[in-house]
């Protein structure tokens, strides 16, 4: 039965994408919600509504937050959880192809051609990017960001709030700590320190950052 969502926060262009899932899947936007102040949301999505417009109608609906800087989601995570919005079921673009264990906690969003192997766990608000392959046992921890194409192998563990670039591969049994960002199309072999940015074939620890990827941690 199809669905209505309400698309919350819009000032990422992500948010296009994550409303053509929603539309392939059969479903549908109730509402698109910006809730940051002065001008800056696009002017093409409707319904557009301020959070403080989300009335009883609107708050049976289930919500996506399409942004992709892992502190962010937080952020918006926490102002859903003091507005009373609870509805977060996970959400997966219908081109994916899931492990039929694949297991999903609250927030997270796989977009279009993902790929996810047998016995893999994302954690809350994970989002996995167009065309990421993820392996077996993989585990994602709360508010990860996969970017498109990246290459995540079997048995990694990605740190929670770690941003991981378009294109990157993660070789097998690798941790990613938390905060840490990989570079677009690095090629990951040693395990990556917390706030770690790493970048290069192979991947090298360029700095360790004060705070994660766009200076927004978790």
């Amino acid at each position: 039965m199809a669905r209505s969502w309400i698309l919350y926060g819009v000032r990422s262009s992500y948010v296009y994408d994550a409303a053509a899932s929603i539309r392939r899947a059969g479903d549908r936007i109730g509402a698109f919600v910006d809730n940051m102040p002065g001008p800056g949301a696009p002017g093409d999505l409707e319904p557009l509504l301020t959070p403080e417009a989300i009335d009883a109608g609107l708050r049976g609906m289930a919500v996506l937050v399409p942004l992709m800087t892992p502190g962010h989601r937080k952020t918006i995570a926490a102002e859903l959880a003091a507005a009373g919005l609870s509805e977060l079921p996970p959400f997966a673009d219908p081109s994916a192809v899931l492990a039929d264990d694949l297991e999903m906690a609250q927030g997270c969003q796989i977009n279009a051609g993902v790929v996810v192997a047998a016995k893999c766990r994302l954690e809350r608000f994970v989002l996995i990017n167009r065309s990421a392959s993820i392996g077996h046992h993989a585990v994602m921890e709360a508010f990860v960001s996969i970017g498109p194409g990246a290459v995540i192998c079997g048995s990694c563990r990605i740190g929670p709030g770690a941003f991981i670039g378009a294109g990157s591969v993660i070789a097998p049994e690798i941790s990613i700590g938390a905060n840490a960002t990989v570079a677009a199309g690095a090629v990951v072999i040693r395990d990556v320190p917390e706030f770690g940015f790493v970048a290069g074939n192979p991947a090298e620890v360029k700095q360790i950052r004060s705070t994660g990827y766009n200076k927004a941690s978790v």
